[in-house]
């Protein structure tokens, strides 16, 4: 089964030759955890075209696996109509709730889609989309990128390509399908040429709505689409039995003329050398073994038309009894007894609903034994990673950079890329402090830095200092003594003892002055981060980029507090576990104690100084 993944084949063409209509049917397993109202397919070739017209979907299966051939129609176009008209797409768009207006189909270029998902603004090296060289399962995505840059894409007023097809419906997650639809091949560019390929992703569709006047009586809207799971997406190959028929398209005429050159005019259809083919392989069925003869729609082909039998499987294979019989790899599981029970696969493991391997190679996840075991497991996992750092077993560096990345890959069957940029949001605003500054902004330096939520007013001298001035810094926190009675003591007792002359007034008007030109830290020259004076700025911080200007330099620097990012990764690990697969995790973060502060040991200098900030 598809654990972050869609999971994708070619069952069967009813035709093959090039620039004739086509009946394309797929077999498709969407990712185990992970539901989306949507479905992504485009065709991997720059010649194909495809409109309201050109692009009918025909019938709907869902439900079975390999040794299970249960399975129910969720749409026929013979008994529905339109698939946009079905029952199926009805229930996707949530009846009749906010998402009714989105389209049930929609076509258009794969940029169409994809520019509307963060995550691919800033994925790519040299131009968007280039990171899409190989699908989630390492295969080569060939001419998909293709489509972006060639004629009529990016930075052309020529129309764009338009390969792609959004499938609206009431999709559900861990479930196989089968989907056919009608096409037009593309035109052939030589006599024989690979068969179009397909590359399918998950995607969230939203319709978004903008005002255009203030009194929201014009409005604008428009669909955005969110590529859930792996964000490679799966290429859709015609599977292994049929390649030898299926997996090139041709061109009839051409091999028409090179039997009979008399059969075949420049005005000749396609169409018609198909059906001079055809009576040529009637009046000799002989040749209904070599080429032309063994393609369709010379020879028409059904989906059990390539069924295996038990003595076709090999030692470590199983027969499976869809499609009249395929044979399916159990490794790295084992053989069923009889070599037609289902693969015995390996504990930490899955099993696949669809395709040629039954076990899937990849474990699920430290000691889990399916997908509902994974958040415990990855809960245990990293509460020991946490429980190592406290000991100072792992360094502060390690888990700031490497530790996220490994839990979104480890978690990926439940947690994707969409999750974690939003729950990074919530957690950034709502649960990233500093407890040695409660409440400043200018110390939340967690997963992602940011000065956003900085107070537009000035904290009043006497809320802020006169008797509750927050723990500054480690080295505070450690000296209980002479530094403590000045801070939260000595303040108070001058601003009494001269009432006389200065009052409140006057110290709170200094108080401005005084911080925004007088507050600085020597370890950390002009940055922000550390000016915790009367009053906490970040006047100067551009953003969210986490860059701070010296005001000596004039140079960006960033914070580099790694031990307090660590702990907000750890702290976001637990975010994530309770939020997003509803499995609490205390030991991370605790839903009872949201704020609680896990700094642990204190250095001295929190921002030492670098050459380059001297």
């Amino acid at each position: 089964m598809g654990l972050s993944a869609i999971l994708c084949r070619v069952l069967l063409f009813t035709s093959s030759v090039f620039h004739t209509p086509n009946e394309v049917t797929l077999e498709f397993a969407t990712p185990e955890a992970l539901p989306t109202n949507s479905v992504l397919l485009c065709a991997n070739d720059s010649n194909v075209r495809w409109g309201p017209s050109s692009f009918t979907p025909l019938s709907l299966l869902e439900g079975g696996a390999l040794f299970d051939g249960i399975e129910r129609s969720v749409f026929n176009a013979s008994t529905e109509g339109s698939w946009e008209d079905s029952d199926f797409v009805f229930r996707g768009r949530g009846g009749s709730g906010k998402s009714a207006q989105l389209e049930g189909l929609v076509t258009g270029g794969l940029a169409d889609v994809l520019s509307t998902d963060p995550y691919y603004a800033t994925s790519f090296v040299n131009q968007r989309y280039d990171d899409l060289q190989r699908d989630s399962q390492g295969r080569s995505t060939g001419d998909l990128l293709g489509f972006e840059y060639a004629e009529g894409g990016q930075g052309s007023d020529a129309p764009g390509p338009s390969n792609c097809a959004v499938l609206t419906g009431a999709w559900k997650q861990g479930t196989r399908y089968q989907l056919s639809f009608n096409m037009t091949n593309p035109p052939g560019r030589s006599q024989r040429g690979p068969a179009t390929s397909f590359w399918m992703a998950p995607v969230d569709s939203e319709l978004v709505t903008t005002r255009l006047s203030t009194d929201g009586s014009l409005v604008a809207r428009d669909t955005a689409f969110t590529v859930r799971g792996n964000k490679q997406g799966c290429m859709c190959f015609v599977r292994e039995q049929a390649q030898p028929v299926l997996a090139e398209f041709w061109d009839a005429c051409a091999a028409l003329s090179a039997r009979d050159p008399s059969q075949v005019t420049s005005s000749t259809t396609a169409a018609e050398c198909v059906r001079g083919l055809q009576r040529d392989l009637a009046a000799n069925p002989a040749l209904s073994n070599t080429f032309p003869f063994d393609r369709p729609p010379v020879t028409t082909y059904q989906l059990d038309s390539f069924a295996q039998a038990a003595s076709d499987c090999g030692p470590r294979s199983t027969l499976a009894p869809r499609f009249g019989g395929e044979c399916v790899s159990c490794s790295p599981g084992k053989r069923g007894e009889d070599g037609t029970s289902p693969c015995q696969c390996q504990p930490g493991t899955t099993s696949r609903l669809i395709g040629p391997r039954m076990c899937d190679a990849r474990s699920i996840g430290p000691a889990a034994a399916g997908v509902e075991d994974l958040p415990a497991a990855l809960c245990a996992a990293y509460t020991e990673h946490q429980e190592r750092w406290k000991q100072r077993r792992v360094s502060d560096n390690v888990v700031a950079r490497v530790y996220l990345k490994a839990f979104a890959a480890s978690a990926a069957p439940i947690i994707d890329q969409a999750h974690i940029r939003s729950a990074n949001a919530t957690f950034f605003d709502n649960y990233v402090f500093d407890g040695r500054r409660s409440g400043s902004p200018t110390r939340r330096s967690g997963i992602k830095p940011s000065c956003h939520t900085c107070p537009a007013q000035r904290v009043p001298f006497g809320q802020s200092h006169i008797g509750s001035v927050p723990q500054i810094s480690g080295a505070l926190e450690a000296e209980e003594g002479v530094d403590n009675v000045v801070a939260r003591v000595y303040l108070k007792a001058f601003a009494a003892s001269a009432a006389p002359i200065i009052d409140q007034a006057h110290i709170r008007s200094a108080n401005a002055t005084f911080f925004d030109n007088y507050v600085f830290d020597d370890r950390r020259s002009g940055s922000p981060t550390r000016r915790l004076g009367i009053k906490p700025s970040c006047h100067t911080c551009p953003g969210d980029s986490g860059e701070f200007t010296d005001v000596y330099t004039g140079n960006k620097v960033r914070v580099f507090d790694f031990h307090f990012e660590a702990m907000n990764v750890f702290r976001f690990i637990g975010f994530l576990l309770d939020e997003v697969a509803s499995s609490p995790c205390p030991a991370l973060w605790d839903r009872a104690d949201p704020m609680e502060w896990k700094y642990t040991f204190y250095k001295d200098e929190i921002c030492p100084d670098l050459p380059e900030f001297r």
